[in-house]
């Protein structure tokens, strides 16, 4: 009996010999590694320049026809990318809350070039003013590495306006410019001899919105006061202000 217990004894002694062991060398053998760089997240320049000149304020104005409204004094502004990446840009029309009720049908509005319309013909969008009651898209596109735009706004009231409509209304508004970056498109990974790469079908399938053509019936292009049709564009199209750049800007209607 006495030999038994020294044999459970000896046994007990040499398990926990073996489990101190275990642990110390669990302690022994566990790793701690340490980062010896930084790691760095840094981020590319992208900033646009906005300067403006000729505040419109036609106080006591009445209907005029096109051909004076297109002689007035514009309001002009310029947007210049001082950095090395490409930035688009969305300008906006918008109308501020003490303007009178149905001016949209009697506002003459010239944008650049392009021919005289009513503000209501324009895209209405959301405002990004927190006191404008609504927003109208006047153009997009992009500005390339370094570059500078200058455009050019005429608002008059339409000849066709009844006093009803001109008399003693106020229309106040302010342009807005929302701009976006843009990921800049290494030239190596555009194969222009490569029919199946994505950029050459779209681009291949696109045309320029400022124009008739299959599924645009007018000859100065899609109303965007109006929704897609087989009228007034359906597909894939190039925002015609960015026709001569490296790369323009295609979109999906």
């Amino acid at each position: 009996m006495n030999n038994d217990r020294k044999k459970i004894t000896i046994f007990l002694s040499v398990l926990l010999t073996i489990i101190v062991v275990i642990g110390t060398s669990y302690a022994l053998w566990r790793l701690t590694y340490l980062q010896d760089d930084n790691n760095l997240v840094k981020s590319g320049c992208f900033k646009i320049n906005y300067s403006d000149k000729n505040s419109i304020d036609l106080s006591e104005a009445y209907p005029i026809e096109d051909k004076v409204g297109q002689k007035l004094i514009p309001y002009e502004f310029t947007l210049t990318n001082i950095c090395d990446s490409m930035a688009s840009y969305n300008i906006n029309l918008e109308v501020l809350n003490d303007t009178s009720v149905d001016y949209a049908k009697f506002i003459k509005v010239q944008f650049e070039d392009k021919s005289p319309q009513l503000l209501n013909v324009y895209e209405v969008v959301t405002p990004t003013l927190s006191n404008a009651v609504k927003s109208y898209s006047l153009g997009n596109g992009v500005l390339e590495f370094n570059q500078s735009l200058t455009f050019y706004l005429r608002l008059w009231i339409d000849e066709d306006a009844s006093i009803e409509n001109a008399y003693e209304k106020i229309f106040n508004s302010k342009i807005t410019v929302s701009t976006s970056y843009v990921p800049n498109i290494d030239d190596s990974e555009v194969d222009e001899s490569n029919e199946n790469l994505l950029y050459n079908i779209v681009k291949n399938q696109a045309v320029l919105d400022n124009k008739s053509s299959a599924f645009v019936t007018s000859d100065t292009g899609i109303n965007f006061g109006e929704a897609p049709s087989d009228t007034n564009g359906e597909g894939v199209y190039t925002i015609a202000s960015t026709k001569d750049y490296r790369y323009p800007v295609h979109y999906f209607r």
